[in-house]
């Protein structure tokens, strides 16, 4: 059996050992994502470790996100998680096909509505001014993996709507920021970001197949076109079990000032 051999004392503690095992395991293709792994008692006689040494092994590969546990059925492979680097705005549909899986957009629903004041300030619209809600569901290999609710000024809105209705039904993955950019053939647009950590809505507990209250990942963004006028305000709520993101930075480091 892959993984199958008794763990010798190295300088490495034996948990860790045990842990790097289940990693080879996962990476090699041993154990494809979905298998349910070994029960502790089996990975105990396996390796010739206590339960405790398993237990804390499963424990770090859970964190590691290589396995996720259910209850009542045990512990399973994970499907690794969408990775998608912050120093520019990569497509989500990219970051999907990056992990061999097929991307894919579902229109949920559309309300016209006067804005708000907060929603008129952060569009540059009047209040009251019409504008449009989008909600859509992002899905991965027909697992979902996003829910976004995207607001646009009523001008804009009509065209998207009109698009996204012509996708119906069809394979494709395009937010609503990517029909703005087509229909208005603009080149670039630039986005103001936060990224946060949440408990999933009722919701979007429901949309995306989590408990209520599970974790998730929420980016809300201001989206200008060329023009520098606000054209979308979107918020998109990742799977935090399936998403992660990942930045690069240069550290700016304070000399300090020496007397001679």
């Amino acid at each position: 059996m892959p993984g199958g051999a008794a763990i010798h004392p190295r300088p490495l503690p034996l948990w860790q050992q045990v842990v790097d095992m289940i990693q080879r395991n996962v990476e090699e293709g041993h154990w494809p994502v979905g298998h349910r792994i070994p029960s502790e008692r089996e990975l105990c006689q396996q390796h010739g470790v206590s339960r405790t040494t398993v237990r804390l092994a499963i424990a770090e590969a859970v964190s590691r996100g290589l396995l996720h546990r259910v209850h009542g059925k045990g512990t399973f492979v994970a499907r690794p998680k969408i990775h998608q680097p912050l120093v520019q705005v990569t497509p989500f549909a990219a970051a999907l096909r990056a992990q061999g899986l097929v991307p894919r957009t579902r229109l949920l629903a559309v309300m016209t509505q006067p804005a708000d004041p907060a929603t008129a300030h952060m569009l540059g619209l009047p209040t009251g001014q019409e504008i449009m809600r989008f909600r859509l569901l992002g899905l991965g290999s027909g697992e979902p993996v996003a829910a976004y609710h995207s607001t646009v000024p009523a001008a804009l809105g009509e065209a998207v709507l009109e698009r996204l209705e012509a996708d119906a039904g069809a394979d494709r993955f395009r937010l609503v920021v990517d029909v703005l950019a087509e229909t208005f053939g603009w080149s670039h647009l630039t986005a103001e970001q936060t990224f946060e950590a949440a408990g999933a809505s009722a919701e979007e507990a429901r949309l995306l197949g989590l408990p209520r209250g599970a974790p998730v990942l929420v980016v809300t963004s201001l989206v200008r076109n060329p023009a520098g006028r606000t054209v979308e305000f979107a918020r998109a709520v990742y799977r935090a079990d399936q998403y992660r993101f990942h930045l690069t930075r240069q550290i700016e480091v304070s000399g300090q000032d020496h007397e001679s």
